[in-house]
């Protein structure tokens, strides 16, 4: 539903997430458009009868294969893959590996991929088949490391960065990547301290964009978790962020990244 800024529904907007099969055992899970070419990403979830390995259709042909043995294979998806064509650019994020790439009307045109340190990564699929034969055991596995990244996603870009989500049990965060000074950031680090009366501004689950500004929520509970740790600190608490506690329902936060 679309609303405006007072709550009045302006509008409704249905959403099917595509799903199609093929012969062989893949589905669909996105499409995508940039001029004339038609991007389809088809999942690497394993199912029996799969006899191909083909990730991203770029119309009929495939441009992005793997190789089960040599991914993460992971349960976790940390959004749908493509993110919105901005300037006739988007990128794809897949959930087996730490890479991102950006897609043009052309083809592929460039592929980022991040590196972590080696204990928070994954083990592929050859390294460690148990923690990957059914969703109970990545549970399991993921809750002993719960440091642990299962994959990246949710990208988008805005003015000179790309922000992007890292999926962890523990901590996921928010990081923006500038890609004139090739340094990273991240959102979790500018928030929060004294000056800010502890108060974290954005959830670190969501952050979407809409014109030249980043939209994010406060929630009741981080209300009242800045007032405890303000207490704690005894540090008393601006008088317009304590009546914030009035409010029972997720506040609408509006910022920029300089």
């Amino acid at each position: 539903v679309k609303v405006d800024s007072i709550g009045t529904i302006i509008d409704t907007v249905s959403h099917q997430r595509p799903s199609k099969e093929d012969e062989f055992g893949q589905q669909e899970q996105g499409t995508l458009t940039i001029g004339e070419t038609r991007y389809s990403y088809w999942s690497n979830f394993h199912d029996p009868k799969r006899k191909r390995q083909d990730i991203l259709l770029k119309n009929d042909s495939a441009i992005i294969q793997y190789n089960m043995q040599d991914t993460i294979g992971s349960h976790f998806a940390t959004s749908i893959p493509f993110s919105k064509v901005v300037d006739n650019k988007a990128y794809l994020t897949i959930p087996f590996h730490y890479k991102f790439f950006a897609l043009q009307e052309e083809g592929i045109h460039k592929i980022y991929e991040l590196v972590f340190p080696l204990r928070n990564t994954m083990p592929s699929y050859s390294m460690n088949p148990e923690i990957y034969s059914n969703f109970q055991k990545s549970i399991e596995y993921l809750g002993q490391h719960r440091q642990m990244v299962y994959g990246i996603g949710r990208i988008f870009s805005y003015k000179d960065y790309l922000i992007f989500f890292v999926g962890r049990f523990e901590n996921p965060m928010w990081l923006a990547y500038d890609l004139k000074t090739q340094e990273v950031l991240s959102l979790s680090n500018i928030v929060s301290d004294k000056s800010n009366d502890f108060l974290d501004y954005f959830d670190v689950n969501n952050i979407f964009l809409e014109g030249d500004y980043l939209y994010s929520f406060i929630y009741p509970s981080q209300v009242r978790a800045a007032i405890n740790k303000s207490a704690d600190e005894r540090h008393t608490m601006r008088k317009e962020f304590l009546q914030l506690e009035k409010f029972n329902n997720p506040i609408l936060v509006r910022f920029k990244l300089k």
